[in-house]
């Protein structure tokens, strides 16, 4: 994203797949694992996983609040040149 500026539709996919991310470890992972004589749990993992995505999401949307304002500013710029 950094490379380029994506159209809403490639943001709003993204977003939408860490989203589909935190329900599926929210919903499907589990809270711990039981391996021999082993027993791994995964809660704090979990929730790490989740804050990750969520940080990912938020990185995201202030992405996008960066190039609106850039376009706006842009568009400000060249509406006070046209009118000078």
């Amino acid at each position: 994203m950094a490379k380029k500026s994506p159209q809403r539709a490639e943001y709003l996919a993204e977003i939408k797949r860490y989203q589909d991310t935190i329900a599926r470890i929210r919903n499907v992972a589990p809270y711990e694992i039981r391996m021999s004589m082993f027993l791994v749990e995964c809660g704090e993992l979990n929730e790490k996983l989740i804050v990750m995505c969520e940080d990912l999401i938020k990185k995201i949307l202030k992405k996008v609040e960066e190039l609106i304002t850039f376009e706006q500013a842009t568009q400000v710029t060249t509406q006070v040149r046209n009118m000078s």
